[in-house]
């Protein structure tokens, strides 16, 4: 995952920007994992603008 990669190595330090981009990035995370989790138990699937 060059992805991942990239911001193990863009995050090393202890800066606000890296704190911001870390908290971007599990948010991120977060939101993709909850939609497919309600898509696959729920069956409920939301458009891509009510996502955005």
């Amino acid at each position: 995952m060059p992805l991942v990669q990239w911001m193990k190595k863009k995050t090393k330090r202890k800066a606000l920007y890296n704190s911001l981009i870390k908290l971007a990035w599990n948010a991120t995370t977060y939101h993709i994992w909850f939609e497919r989790n309600t898509r696959i138990h729920q069956s409920l699937f939301h458009s891509e603008f009510e996502i955005v």
